[in-house]
C-alpha cells in the first residue's frame, strides 16, 4: 500500500465519570500506540472523584478538558468538537487499547479505501485488576462486512473503532438521549448514508468486566435499543422488499428482551421468546449472527425452568 508522507492525526477520545482508577490503564494505551500521529484527549464528564488530578498529570501529551455531568454521549460528542484528528477512535475509561490497534486500523482503511468510513475490531475482555480473560469472542475471526441490516438486528462491534471524522460532519453527532446503544444509533445511521464499515477478524482493545458496568444495566439496554430501532424504522432505513426484515429484527430484539428479563421477570421473559419465535421462526445465519443453533428454544427451556421452580 502507498503511505503517505505524511500519516494523518489520529484522535483518541477518552470520556471519563468518576472511573479515575481505571483511567491511567486507558491514557497509557494510548500514548502507547505504535501509530506515531495520535493525539489524546480526556473528557471528565462531571467526575467527583480525582480524574482531573489523573489526566493532568500526564501533562502535555494528554488534553484534559471538563464538562458539567451530561452524560457518555455528550462527552463523546465535546471530544469530536475539541478533536484536530482526521480519524477518531472512541475508548472508554476502563478499557485499553492494545499498542497496534491504530496502526492496524488505519493500515486496513487504507487497504479498503474512501468509502469505508468505520474500520472496527473484535475486543477481549478483562477482570476489573486488569488480568485478561480466557473468552473466545462469539463472532467470526475473518475479517468481515457490517450492513445496515446486520446493524439492526444487532450490535455488532463495541465503540472501540477507528471513525472517519467525516461521518460525524455528514450524519450528525452521537444521540445525547439514549443511555445506552449510542454507538450502534451512530453506526446504523452512518451505514444508512453509504459509509461502508468493516470489522477485522483481530482483537485490538481489551474491554473491563466489573460490577459498575453500564452495559449490565439491563433495562437502559432494552429501552436505548427499542428506541433506536424505531429511530431507524421512522427514518425508512430499510426500504421495499428489505421491510420484510422487520420481522426478524424485531423478532432478534424481543430475544435479548426475554434474556434480559429473565432474573426479575422470568414469565414476561417466557411470552417474549415465544413471540420472537412467532415472528421468526428460523434464524439461518447463525455464526453472522453469533449464536449457535437452537439458541433461542435452549434459552426459553431454561427461562421456563426457572419459572417453575420459583413457582413451586
Amino acid at each position: 500500500m502507498h503511505m503517505p508522507e505524511e500519516l494523518p492525526s489520529v484522535s483518541i477520545i477518552i470520556p471519563c465519570y468518576n472511573y479515575a482508577h481505571f483511567l491511567p490503564d486507558a491514557i497509557e494505551s494510548a500514548l502507547n500506540q505504535t501509530y506515531s500521529r495520535c493525539e489524546v484527549i480526556v473528557v471528565d464528564d462531571g467526575s467527583t472523584d480525582n480524574t482531573s488530578k489523573i489526566a493532568e498529570s500526564y501533562g502535555d501529551p494528554v488534553r484534559y478538558i471538563y464538562q458539567k455531568n451530561a452524560g457518555l454521549s455528550a462527552a463523546r460528542n465535546t471530544g469530536i468538537r475539541k478533536s484536530v484528528g482526521e480519524f477518531l477512535v472512541f475508548l472508554d475509561a476502563d478499557d485499553k487499547l492494545k499498542p497496534q490497534m491504530v496502526n492496524e486500523s488505519y493500515q486496513a482503511m487504507g487497504r479498503l479505501g474512501c468509502d469505508y468510513g468505520v474500520v472496527a475490531n473484535l475486543g477481549m475482555w478483562m477482570n476489573e485488576a486488569g488480568e485478561v480473560l480466557d473468552k473466545a469472542s462469539v463472532f467470526s475471526t475473518e475479517d468481515s462486512e457490517i450492513t445496515v441490516l446486520d446493524l439492526l438486528i444487532r450490535n455488532r462491534f463495541g465503540v472501540t473503532a477507528l471513525v472517519r471524522k467525516k461521518i460525524f460532519d455528514q450524519c450528525g453527532l452521537f444521540d445525547e438521549q439514549l443511555r445506552a446503544s449510542e454507538d450502534r444509533d451512530m453506526w446504523v445511521r452512518a451505514s444508512a448514508s453509504g459509509f461502508r464499515i468493516m470489522r477485522l477478524g483481530s482483537s485490538l482493545f481489551v474491554v473491563r468486566r466489573h460490577g459498575s458496568n453500564m452495559s449490565r444495566e439491563g433495562g437502559n439496554q432494552t429501552r436505548s435499543v427499542a428506541r433506536v430501532l424505531e429511530k431507524a424504522y421512522g427514518e425508512g432505513t430499510l426500504s421495499g422488499i428489505e421491510n420484510i426484515f422487520w420481522l426478524k429484527i424485531e423478532a432478534y430484539y424481543l430475544y435479548q428482551k426475554s434474556v434480559m428479563q429473565a432474573g426479575k421477570k422470568p414469565l414476561r421473559s417466557c411470552f417474549a421468546m415465544l413471540r420472537s419465535i412467532a415472528l421468526w421462526p428460523v434464524f439461518t445465519d447463525l455464526e453472522r449472527l453469533g449464536e449457535r443453533p437452537w439458541f433461542r428454544l435452549k434459552m426459553f427451556g431454561w427461562i421456563l425452568s426457572q419459572t417453575i421452580r420459583r413457582k413451586w
